[in-house]
């Protein structure tokens, strides 16, 4: 749920909440939000900022692909991101395909970790707002319990890997 900062000149966004039992268990901001916003319903943002890597990479489009395996105890999520870099501040020359090329691998690692922090967190507090206990749904078994899919969910390994695919930047000055 969207978390709204209210004053009396000003209505800001401020994060996500996340819920359980009706009950507000955390809210996530910066990082951790857009990170959320990519990997649960909305695939795109149009500016994501990484401060850490002096990268902000603009129309940010995701397409999820998840996959829980038979025994609950791993999730694999696999990110494609396209977008196009808008900014880059850093020490290498991104004109050049290999430069470009190690940047966008540090992109993508940072992504996975940030990513997969983020997914930790959401196992310490229980909550489960991506609803990946949906892929415990197959045809002719008897769906599990909430309370049983978040045992599974605290225990179960993370894996996230993604496929970054930036258009460098067009206009570049020297």
């Amino acid at each position: 749920m969207p978390v709204f900062k209210v004053s009396n000149e000003n209505f800001t966004y401020e994060g996500t909440a996340f819920f359980r039992h009706d009950k507000l268990k955390a809210t996530v901001k910066n990082m951790d939000d857009q990170i959320f916003q990519l990997i649960d319903n909305d695939h795109y943002l149009k500016l994501l900022p990484i401060p850490e890597l002096s990268t902000t990479i603009g129309n940010v489009r995701s397409n999820v692909h998840m996959e829980l395996d038979g025994k609950y105890s791993s999730i694999s999520i696999k990110i494609d991101l396209n977008g196009r870099l808008e900014e880059y501040r850093g020490v290498k020359n991104i004109l050049r395909n290999d430069e470009l090329a190690i940047l966008n691998k540090e992109i993508e690692s940072y992504l996975e970790k940030q990513t997969t922090k983020l997914l930790k967190k959401m196992q310490e507090w229980k909550v489960d707002p991506l609803q990946l206990g949906k892929f415990s749904l197959t045809p002719f078994t008897k769906p599990i319990s909430e309370k049983e899919w978040l045992n599974y969910w605290k225990k179960m390994e993370i894996n996230v890997d993604y496929q970054l695919h930036i258009k460098p930047l067009t206009n570049v000055s020297r």
